[in-house]
């Protein structure tokens, strides 16, 4: 039925409901299920089944097996959800590498490097903020929101300080450097076997509440929970950048620096 729900229903948010429904179950031919409709699904609900298949160790190898077929694409996975991929155990991390090969840390000297030249680019003027929006509800929407649109995951950038570009460029080239309080991400493999990480939005004796990358809200009882760690670094994914051309990224920050939401009926 919840398959069905996934498949079927043109209401986004009864999909989403019925999708994150599904990591209560543990079965393989579950996940096959799943593998099998991420073709055919929205952006916003591949990411999800994404991350609820790298959420079991279990489930894990079968969108492996997809991507090696090439029935999913490798960029659908996210840095976060490759880790979980990684963590599913030794074959399936090697089958992984050869997909996903190690990235030769960036030195500082590089990156400073980049943050000027984004700096001396973006700060040229002549960007569009209308084509910006678009810009950013594609690569950044998915988790922040401004002027009241995108999702709640990281922090509502309508009161940060969006003036200040070289700030804004280090914390998109390099997420990890500087984590607010209250967005520390943390992982919590329950005994079930579900491997979730996500900001704590809650807790208390019963129950701990986290916020996914993919916008879920998860409840998990504390009897479920077989352990609960820090994750290393900020789930906020790098490499936003990669790909735009000089004007993109001008657009881009023209709407990112806009003291106002736009009048454009949206």
């Amino acid at each position: 039925t919840l398959l069905e729900l996934v498949r079927g229903t043109n209401r986004m948010e009864l999909r989403q409901a019925a999708l994150g429904a599904l990591q209560i179950q543990a079965d393989t031919a579950t996940a096959h299920a799943i593998v099998a409709l991420i073709p055919g699904l929205p952006s916003g609900l591949k990411a999800s089944a994404v991350s609820l298949l790298t959420g079991r160790a279990s489930w894990a190898g079968e969108l492996l097996a997809a991507v090696e077929a090439g029935t999913v694409a490798k960029e659908l996975v996210s840095a976060e959800q490759l880790r979980g991929i990684r963590a599913a155990g030794p074959e399936v991390a090697r089958r992984a590498a050869v997909l996903w090969p190690p990235e030769k840390p960036v030195s500082t000297a590089v990156q400073e490097a980049e943050i000027a030249r984004l700096i001396a680019v973006a700060g040229s003027g002549g960007g569009s903020p209308y084509a910006g929006k678009a810009l950013f509800m594609n690569r950044c929407g998915a988790c922040h929101r401004l002027f009241a649109q995108g999702a709640e995951v990281g922090p509502d950038l309508t009161a940060y300080q969006r003036t200040d570009l070289p700030g804004l460029l280090l914390n998109i080239l390099n997420p990890s450097a500087e984590i607010r309080e209250g967005y520390e991400a943390f992982t919590v493999e329950t005994k079930d076997g579900r491997n979730l990480t996500g900001f704590v939005v809650d807790k208390d004796p019963q129950v701990v509440v986290l916020r996914t990358a993919d916008a879920r809200t998860v409840s998990i009882p504390r009897n479920d929970v077989e352990s609960m760690e820090r994750a290393p670094g900020s789930i906020m994914p790098e490499g936003l950048l990669t790909g735009l051309t000089d004007a993109e990224v001008r657009d881009l920050f023209a709407y990112i620096r806009s003291t106002q939401p736009l009048n454009d009926g949206k």
